[in-house]
């Protein structure tokens, strides 16, 4: 065999597990982003029961496997918000990863994702608003003794990082930057 079909076969094969390896990993990421908004969605459905004082047997063990029982309305809200940001970003990192290493475009998306830049931008401010529902619903839940003003300086160390990384971002950007 000749060392360009050598070549040749070496190159097939190395696109193909490129090609491969990446289909499964948005196969996994869109799998996982798809789980996210079913959980909110049964929460949202326990939610409702609970507001309504449905609380049957298999109800009630329903709420409680949902961690719902016992717990102000607001907090119950706060978890469906949290979840479809979680399933959001995860939403936008396979899409937009499907985006920047395979170049193929979703016309029903508007993402718009060009490069990985763009990519990691709606990934810090998706990140920084779910940083900040985990700490709202600290808040409202704030208890004797909690570690309240702690969790906050470690969340805020992480928005101000997160805000600096994606003005440099942005500053990398610009022409002449």
């Amino acid at each position: 065999m000749s060392q360009e079909k050598t070549r040749d076969i070496e190159e097939v094969y190395v696109t193909a597990i490129h090609k491969a390896g990446i289909s499964l990993g948005i196969f996994v990421v869109a799998t996982a982003s798809f789980l996210a908004f079913v959980l909110a969605f049964f929460r949202l459905i326990g939610t409702l029961f609970f507001m309504f004082s449905i609380e049957t047997g298999p109800v009630l063990r329903f709420l409680a496997a949902l961690g719902l029982t016992g717990r102000p309305i607001i907090l119950m809200l706060i978890d469906i918000v949290d979840a479809v940001l979680v399933g959001a970003i995860l939403l936008v990192l396979a899409f937009g990863l499907k985006s920047v290493f395979t170049g193929r475009r979703y016309r029903v998306i508007s993402f718009g994702i060009k490069d990985i830049d763009e990519l990691k931008e709606y990934l810090v401010g998706l990140i920084i608003t779910l940083l900040g529902t985990r700490f709202l619903e600290r808040v409202l839940r704030v208890e004797p003794g909690s570690e309240l003003f702690n969790a906050g300086i470690g969340i805020a160390t992480v928005v101000i990082a997160l805000g600096a990384y994606d003005f440099i971002l942005k500053q990398r950007k610009k022409p002449g930057g």
